[in-house]
């Protein structure tokens, strides 16, 4: 008799003798992308040299299936902006404004990709989920700031320069409680250590307070600094072509 050490569960794929590997990545040490491109680069090449014949499949599940899962985006994503769209016009009258409002979500984008690159998260399938969901916040604040400088223009006839910068006062609070008080309640998320939270919540949450974080900001500096731009260039059109241009907004 000899002891020997066998597999639990013997596996044959079309006959021929079979095992299945696999790990799970530990994200303070290396990313499941460096994980594989070292698997790729190095550990296959290594096993089809010294096994000659060996047969080898493998998949990058998390890793490459996040393409294929966001495909659909590409063109649900611009009928759901042209409805915002549409819908925002219908309530402002407004063929420009919403335009204004839309300009709110690229940078809100850009600081979910920044967090990420600065917290040392990889985007994935989670993430895009975050910037989604952060898009929409960020759309919500820049409708406050926009509806109260429509009201004051509209109530009083204050100056263009006058109503931005009050309602960027008025809704200053607002928006500013928004961003801390989501940031606040979604930091503890990034402390959490399990490997299913790790791969599958926190990057939304890194996309949340990324987006929250620039999407505030730009509510607040460069959204003003747009209507401004585009209050100037709408009366030197209107000196133009003053009748063109009130049908137009």
């Amino acid at each position: 008799m000899v002891e020997s050490r066998e597999l639990e569960t013997l596996m044959r794929i079309d006959g021929v003798r079979a095992a299945e590997v696999g790990t799970i990545v530990d994200r303070a040490v290396t990313t499941p992308r460096e994980l594989w491109a070292h698997v790729e680069d190095t550990v296959l090449p290594e096993l089809e040299n010294r096994y000659p014949g060996l047969g080898l499949a493998w998949s990058r599940t998390g890793v490459g299936d996040d393409g294929q899962s966001l495909a659909p985006l590409a063109y649900t994503l611009p009928v759901a902006l042209l409805v915002i769209y549409m819908i925002i016009a219908i309530q402002f009258r407004s063929y420009v404004q919403p335009l204004v409002v839309l300009t709110a979500m690229p940078l809100a984008a850009a600081g979910a990709v920044l967090a990420h690159l600065l917290l040392g998260y990889d985007l994935n399938l989670s993430s895009a989920f975050g910037v989604i969901a952060v898009l929409g916040v960020v759309i919500n604040d820049t409708l406050l700031l926009m509806d109260r400088c429509n009201s004051l223009r509209a109530r009083s006839e204050l100056p263009a320069i006058a109503a931005i910068a009050g309602a960027v006062r008025e809704r200053f609070r607002p928006i500013f409680l928004t961003t801390v008080t989501t940031v606040g309640g979604l930091l503890p998320v990034l402390y959490l250590k399990s490997e299913a939270t790790v791969s599958n919540y926190v990057p939304m949450v890194v996309s949340i307070i990324g987006g929250l974080a620039a999407g505030s900001l730009g509510i607040l500096f460069v959204v003003p600094a747009i209507l401004l731009l585009g209050e100037g260039v709408r009366e030197r059109a209107r000196m133009a072509w003053p009748r063109q241009v009130d049908a137009a907004t």
